[in-house]
């Protein structure tokens, strides 16, 4: 039978220390989460520039078939430009076709862009809150608590030092 996996439990048996390490959790996620939309915001701005270029790549198609080909002075050649024009268009079209973009997906993609800023703003405030937490928290378990400790510690030791005469 396989055990359940045991994390480690934080030492909270401090108030201080608490609010320190909340705040230390705090200031690692604000950290991490607006990465991670940044990350985000930029997949979504490659895939609105391939949409873009998608859309000019037809526009300009478009254009270059409304030219008539006066240039092309045989017949043969006018059906060779042609037939690679029909399949630019093909190329094109399903490129457009898998990206299935239409105007009010556009006015979506912008409004999720500007939530995932609004989530960046958000996680810098997080991200002060929590180290003022951490610094407030640790500082004053410091002073209020753990340099007491240190010096019983560092008395003992020199008492068990000197009762056995040990060197340092």
């Amino acid at each position: 039978m396989v055990e359940p996996l045991q994390l480690p439990s934080l030492p909270t048996d401090n108030l201080y220390k608490f609010i320190g390490l909340s705040g230390l959790v705090l200031f690692v996620t604000a950290i991490i989460v607006p990465l991670r939309i940044q990350d985000k915001i930029d997949r979504d701005f490659a895939r609105l520039e391939a949409i873009l270029r998608t859309k000019v790549d037809l526009a300009v198609l478009g254009w270059h078939q409304a030219i008539t080909p006066d240039t092309l002075k045989t017949e043969e050649a006018i059906e060779n430009w042609r037939k690679v024009q029909k399949e630019k268009q093909t190329e094109l079209e399903d490129r457009f076709q898998k990206l299935e973009v239409s105007g009010a997906e556009d006015e979506e993609f912008c409004m999720a862009i500007q939530i995932k800023k609004r989530w960046v703003r958000i996680s810098c405030v997080i991200g002060i809150v929590g180290f003022a937490l951490m610094g407030f928290g640790f500082t004053m378990w410091y002073l209020k608590l753990q340099r007491y400790q240190d010096k019983i510690i560092l008395n003992q030791a020199q008492d068990i030092v000197t009762n056995r005469k040990m060197p340092i």
